[in-house]
């Protein structure tokens, strides 16, 4: 008898959860995204993967497989209006699935993630709409407004959990910022089919599942104002102060690793040749009445930014790096912009300094460790980080013009910053220094320095 393998992927996610600046309904979305997971049941088959949004069942009959095929998309999006789902099926030769056989199911979910889905909320002109999502009206809050479908949900699904903070600010730091992070494994795409050839991701995906887990609990430990989002497979999504966020994100990085490594030196898996498992995140810091949807969108391209540097390294094994970036403008569409529009000057001359000194790395330079320590010491009173911040106004101006304020900076901090020889030597860890804040590719952390220290403590 042939076996069939079904696979699914949850579309809309990360949309359904942060459309609202309401943290109660964040928390209630997050809820019903996971009661997803328990919504695969199925007769007649083994769960190899459920987490994040990725689902792989292996069927002993075809009616089985088709059963699920025409249930779950029905249950999912009536659960959680807003999220949609996308299905394959694939037949397979053995008693389980090669690695071409798992291409060909990534193949055709790509195929149909692209076609267009009609929601279930879809709007017509003569339905009242919702005033805050310009959604279908559904139901009126306590406050007699007009909610949709899916905010309802959202806030039936937060009173079944427990909740410290229910509103935004609560997780904001003294300066009014908050930051959303996100985290994703490297390179996962390229060992799933080596995996699966060796009928281990079923295994794989419970132990990569514990181990992002455990590393949230490690990182977090002692920070008080956090909340989860997103926590499974090998992603992550947290809101939380900003004065932790640096920290947080480093300590999960490093755990990260550490768990993984753990599992994959154990049993069956050493065989596959994998030592650890690397992350990059990316961490956006806004004031906290900024949408958290930007801030989200934010966070998830510094984390494909911070991929793509980090692959440049190493395309098989790529780095654990961090990128962050503080939203001052109101306007967000990508960052390649911001860059543009932000993280670069050019001075009279034609020359450009780039501001975007990051990514930061786990265990390469630089390092987020001396980031996060030459942020510490320019968090002290008696610091240049004002001087600084005019030498960084001063390179639109000639070269001779802001070559001539760094020597006076540098002169006075010498004599009144106690620490000024010490944070020199930091500098020159991240490849730079007092006399030179610029490098070869003519980039500065000294923007970023000061960025974090202006909007945040930087807890080490």
């Amino acid at each position: 008898m042939s076996k069939y393998l079904y696979g699914a992927s949850i579309q809309g996610i990360q949309e359904f959860i942060f459309e609202t600046n309401k943290l109660k309904e964040v928390i209630g979305a997050s809820e019903l995204v996971k009661r997803i997971e328990k919504m695969a049941d199925c007769k007649n088959c083994e769960v190899l993967l459920n987490a994040a949004g990725n689902i792989k069942i292996l069927f002993n009959d075809v009616d089985s497989a088709k059963e699920l095929f025409k249930t779950l998309p029905k249950k999912i999006s009536q659960s959680a209006y807003g999220i949609t789902v996308s299905q394959a099926i694939v037949k397979i030769k053995g008693d389980y699935p090669d690695e071409y056989e798992f291409l060909e199911l990534e193949k055709r979910l790509k195929t149909k993630r692209n076609r267009p889905h009609i929601p279930l909320d879809y709007k017509l002109s003569i339905i009242k709409t919702a005033p805050k999502t310009a959604k279908s009206a559904y139901a009126k809050d306590k406050e007699d407004k007009f909610i949709d479908k899916a905010s309802k949900q959202k806030r039936n699904a937060a009173k079944s959990v427990e909740s410290k903070y229910n509103d935004f600010e609560k997780l904001a730091n003294s300066k009014n910022k908050i930051a959303v992070i996100h985290a994703d494994g490297n390179g996962l795409g390229g060992i799933v089919p080596k995996i699966a050839k060796d009928k281990l991701l079923k295994e794989f995906s419970q132990k990569l599942d514990n181990a992002t887990k455990n590393a949230y609990k490690k990182a977090s430990e002692g920070i008080e104002k956090i909340r989860k989002v997103i926590l499974g497979g090998d992603d992550l999504s947290v809101v939380m102060d900003a004065d932790y966020a640096l920290k947080f994100t480093r300590d999960f990085l490093q755990y990260f690793e550490k768990e993984t490594e753990e599992f994959l030196s154990k049993g069956e898996f050493k065989k596959l040749g994998i030592k650890k498992l690397t992350a990059c995140a990316g961490i956006s810091i806004s004031n906290i009445k900024y949408p958290v949807y930007y801030s989200y969108a934010l966070a998830e391209e510094l984390t494909s930014y911070a991929k793509k540097i980090s692959k440049s390294k190493d395309i098989k094994n790529p780095p654990s790096s961090l990128m962050f970036h503080n939203i001052q403008s109101g306007n967000f569409r990508d960052f390649e912009e911001i860059k543009q529009r932000e993280l670069s000057v050019r001075d009279e001359e034609g020359k450009e300094v780039d501001f975007c000194f990051a990514p930061y790395y786990l265990n390469e330079t630089p390092k987020i460790d001396d980031f996060i320590y030459i942020c510490e010491l320019f968090m002290q009173k008696d610091s240049p980080k004002a001087k600084f911040r005019e030498w960084l106004k001063s390179l639109i101006y000639s070269k001779e013009y802001s070559d001539i304020t760094l020597s006076r900076i540098n002169e006075i901090a010498a004599s009144k910053w106690n620490n000024y020889k010490q944070a020199d030597e930091t500098l020159k860890k991240l490849g730079v220094s007092f006399e030179k804040p610029v490098n070869e590719d003519g980039k500065t952390p000294v923007y970023e320095i000061i960025e974090i220290v202006s909007n945040t403590k930087a807890v080490k």
